[in-house]
């Protein structure tokens, strides 16, 4: 009886191991690259909205409908709020994971209409209280 009660508890340690090496691997490191955001202040120089017309993203207008939506590249200066670096003609984003999302900006009210969506992202964008959605 001894030697199954070893034997179990090699495997949940072996076990307990594996587990701790996989969610290392599949959730803290991915998140590691965030760390290195810091708070700021940004200042839009420009924007870029020409559409990629063969990719463009798209938005969930309710039960069976979805809509187009060109995407905007942002540019930015940006001050730190602590350690006052700046940084000019930059891209902005939300934080670490938004750098692989579709689109930094998406229409607060999805139209299936390309031409609404594509008003909506125009407001935002000039908009002076900016937010990534």
């Amino acid at each position: 009886m001894g030697e199954i009660l070893d034997n179990v508890a090699t495997f949940m340690i072996f076990g307990g191991a594996i587990t701790l090496i996989v969610m290392g691997l599949v959730v803290a490191k991915p998140n590691l690259h965030g760390v290195n955001f810091v708070e700021g202040n940004c200042t839009i120089t420009h924007a870029t909205t020409l559409p990629n017309f063969d990719n463009l993203p798209t938005c969930n207008c309710g039960k069976s409908c979805s809509g187009e939506y060109p995407c905007p590249t942002v540019w930015v200066n940006f001050t730190s709020n602590t350690t006052g670096a700046s940084f000019d003609n930059g891209t902005l984003h939300k934080d670490y994971h938004a750098l692989v999302e579709e689109c930094l900006l998406t229409p607060p009210d999805c139209s299936s209409k390309f031409t609404v969506n594509s008003e909506e992202i125009f407001l935002l964008l000039h908009d002076p209280h900016i937010t990534a959605s």
